[in-house]
This record gives structure tokens, sequence and C-alpha cells, in this order.
């Protein structure tokens, strides 16, 4: 009797070992699994902030590219359409002093003829008063006639420097006008392609 409850105790704990082994193994082979996965998760966490980094690296980097460009453009931009400006100010005052110098210079034409025909009608007043009546008299007609010839010459030839200037300032302004358009569709087009895309 005491030998069966031996066996019966002893069994008892061989099986009690066995299940503490078993539970012993089992919580081992959970811990490690749960270590794993948490290793897992902890790679998997790092992997993805690695590439949420690069990722936002990547992009600031096109972003501050992007902006670079565009500044460089615009600035390109700018500096030429102050250049083109330059350049149509610079022919319009060119062109205004060229007209103002014609006219400058006609108007002392105009003045030393009509000074010439002044001297020239004294003088002869001076020598008709030196001679006879009768000489006088037709010495004065002679004047009078020249002077109506000098004045008619002198009337045709600023009415045709009139015309002259007058078709300058008209080619002028029609270059003028054509340059304003172009610029104008240059910088319309400019704007459509890469400026105010659609």
């Amino acid at each position: 009797m005491e030998e069966e409850e031996e066996r019966t105790t002893h069994k008892e704990e061989e099986d009690r070992r066995t299940h503490e082994e078993e539970d012993r193994r089992r919580q081992e082979e959970e811990d490690r699994r749960t270590h794993e996965e948490e290793d897992r998760r902890t790679h998997e966490e790092e992997d993805r902030r690695t590439h949420e980094e690069e990722d936002r690296r990547t992009h600031e980097e096109e972003d501050r590219r992007t902006h670079e460009e565009e500044d460089r453009r615009t600035h390109e931009e700018e500096d030429r359409r102050t250049h083109e400006e330059e350049d149509r100010r610079t022919h319009e005052e060119e062109d205004r002093r060229t007209h103002e110098e014609d006219r400058r210079r006609q108007e002392e034409e105009d003045r030393r003829r009509q000074e010439e025909v002044r001297r020239t009608h004294e003088e002869e007043k001076r020598q008709e008063e030196m001679r006879g009546a009768h000489e006088e008299t037709r010495r004065q007609e002679e004047v009078r006639r020249a002077h109506e010839l000098e004045t008619r010459r002198r009337e045709e030839e600023a009415e045709e420097e009139r015309s002259k200037l007058e078709r300058r300032l008209k080619a002028f302004q029609q270059a003028k006008d054509s340059w304003t358009e172009g610029f104008k569709r240059q910088a319309q087009e400019h704007c459509r392609k890469t400026l105010c895309p659609q």
C-alpha cells in the first residue's frame, strides 16, 4: 500500500515536472515569438521612418531646385524686359533728338535765307536812293520781283522740307507702333508659355 502511494506520488511529481517543463517551454516560445515580433515591428518602424525621411528630404530638395529654377527664370525675364525697355527708350530718344536737330537746322536755314533777302532788299533800296527817280522806280520793281521770287522759292522749299519732316515723323511713328505691338505679342506669348499656364 505504501509502495503504491509512493509510486502514485512519484508519478504525480513527474507529471507535475513534465507540465512545468512544458509550461516553461511554452512560455519561452511565446517570449521568443513576442520578442521576434517586437524586433520585426521595430525594424519595420525604423524602415518606415527612414523611408519617410528620405522622401521628405527628396521632396524638399525638389522643391528647392524648383524654386531656384523659377527664381532664375524670373530674374532672366526681368533682365530681358529691362534691357528691351532700355533699348526702346534709347531708340526713341535718338529719334527724338534727330527730329529736333532736323527741325532746328531747318529753322536756322529759314532765318539765314530771310536775312539774306532782307539784306539784299536793303542794299537795293540804298542803291535806288542814290539814283534818279526813274532808275529808283525801275530798281524797286526789280527788287520787288526778286523778293517775290525769293519768297516763293523759300516758301516752296519750306513746304518741301515740312513734307519731308512729316513723312519722317510718320515713318518713325509707324516703326514705333510696330515695335510696341511686337513687344506686346512677345510678352503675351512668353506669359502664355511659361508664366501663366492655363
